[in-house]
């Protein structure tokens, strides 16, 4: 095997410099982007932003409180409906007020990239609701028809 002349070994060492070099500027790029969006998960909604567009009847909140209010970070909610959802007037009051007021209580507790980003969350909350609404309704319904049968 040939030895290497000094040029040669200085080229390849400047090259390999060069690719630490690249190598750390890429790793340091990557940690500031994962430190910016963690910082970004931390932060709050600005209420400002908050306007008529979303303020509108939040369907998932209404129909599985004790599912949507947890995951919004609504802890007491979710509570609050469980104990009071022996009576129906109890549970139904709690899940009236979290259809109504859900959509900002969620602005306020959980972080949305935009109103987009709010508007699809929400928006499958609405459709996950409503399918566990009706299988739901039809478990009860053959539950209701088996009665009786034996």
């Amino acid at each position: 095997m040939a030895e290497l002349t000094p040029e040669e070994k200085a080229r390849i060492e400047a090259e390999e410099r060069e690719r630490i070099l690249a190598r750390k500027k890429i790793e340091a790029e990557f940690a500031a982007e994962a430190e910016t969006a963690k910082a970004k998960a931390k932060e709050k909604n600005d209420p400002a932003q908050f306007d008529d567009s979303l303020a509108r009847w939040n369907w998932g909140a209404f129909l599985i409180p004790v599912l949507w209010a947890p995951a919004h970070g609504l802890w007491l909610w979710a509570v609050l409906w469980i104990a009071l959802s022996w009576t129906i007037i109890g549970g139904l009051g709690v899940a009236i007020y979290l259809g109504a007021k859900g959509s900002e209580l969620a602005w306020r507790t959980r972080p949305f990239r935009d109103a987009d980003h709010f508007r699809q969350v929400q928006s499958r909350w609405m459709y996950w609701g409503i399918g566990i609404t009706i299988l739901a309704a039809v478990f009860a319904l053959v539950a209701v028809g088996m009665e009786g049968k034996p």
